[in-house]
């Protein structure tokens, strides 16, 4: 009996004085599938950056940062596509960016987008020709002359040779991504490697790199290539952001919300980088200004579900 009592209160003066644990954060599910709003969005800014002169890798690059595939967009594209066809004319612009991601030939968003376009120019009649060229190619130019853009014959052939270097790079840099597609990540880092080999300031590569190192849990690796990314290019805040993420699997979580700062810097509605900033926080037990980064997540992207579940966390 009298060792019973003495159970009863060992029990209680244990649930008196345990510090209680607050639950764990739940597994990562497969989020929700995009909204039409959202794919539209996502396509517009790819279709931005084919305009402004994006490599087939920078394309491939795209997809992996937004955390999309071409399938997804494809699939979005397809009854998209219909439902400008009535009205070619007031979609010339849009129709032209697509004609230039289907000649970019970088799979099959590519030949969907190309597909599109051809149909909504076809009844558009090209801009006419302002200069005609009487050259029929059978000048001679000898070593050293100038040729028409104020190059002499041995700077065009330094140019040409430059150009060839920079478009290896970027193959090397699309075989790592599609690589990275089909889950083969040592064998992208290679591909990158090589491609930085070539081009070390491919800030694209450095930053791809460091995702997967990330994913292979060897952060400290991942940390050196996001830094060598931001070397190159001060307002990538996507590497900012993800470089935040490695600081925080390593526990370092004041460096990690320092890193997510310079990213909403750069880029005040990244919802991502709320969210991660209310995760460190959280670690740090800073309670009050992780639910404020939660809520600052949830303005931007109120679907969010991980930002509403660690919020109540």
């Amino acid at each position: 009996m009298l060792k019973r009592f003495w159970q009863w209160i060992k029990q209680l003066i244990q649930r008196l004085f345990r510090r209680p644990q607050p639950p764990d954060t739940p597994e990562p599910t497969a989020p929700p599938p995009k909204t039409d709003a959202e794919l539209e969005a996502t396509f517009l800014r790819l279709l931005e950056g084919v305009n402004n002169g994006w490599s087939r890798g920078n394309v491939l690059g795209f997809f992996i940062a937004q955390k999309t595939t071409q399938t997804e967009l494809s699939a979005w594209l397809r009854p998209f596509g219909e439902t400008l066809l009535p009205s070619p004319t007031q979609h010339e612009e849009l129709a032209r960016r697509m004609r230039l991601l289907g000649d970019l030939s970088c799979g099959e968003l590519s030949d969907v987008a190309g597909e599109i376009a051809d149909r909504l120019l076809a009844p558009i009649p090209p801009p006419p020709d302002d200069e005609k060229s009487g050259n029929d190619g059978r000048d001679e130019v000898r070593e050293g002359e100038s040729v028409g853009d104020g190059l002499s014959v041995s700077e065009e052939m330094r140019d040409d040779a430059a150009e060839e270097r920079k478009q290896e790079a970027e193959e090397w840099f699309d075989r790592g991504c599609q690589q990275y597609n089909a889950g083969d990540f040592l064998g992208a880092i290679n591909s990158w490697d090589r491609a930085l080999e070539i081009k070390p300031d491919f800030h694209e590569a450095w930053s791809n790199r460091g995702l997967v190192l990330r994913k292979l849990e060897r952060y400290e690796e991942a940390i050196a290539s996001y830094d060598r990314a931001l070397e190159i290019k001060p307002d990538f805040h996507e590497a900012w952001s993800n470089r935040g993420v490695a600081l925080r699997k390593l526990e370092r979580y004041e460096e990690a919300i320092a890193s997510y700062d310079r990213a909403l810097e750069i880029k005040p509605d990244f919802h991502e980088a709320w969210y991660n900033r209310g995760n460190a926080l959280n670690n740090l037990e800073r309670y009050e200004e992780a639910i404020a980064s939660y809520d600052r997540a949830l303005e931007i992207k109120p679907d969010l579900y991980e930002a509403w579940t660690n919020r109540g966390v």
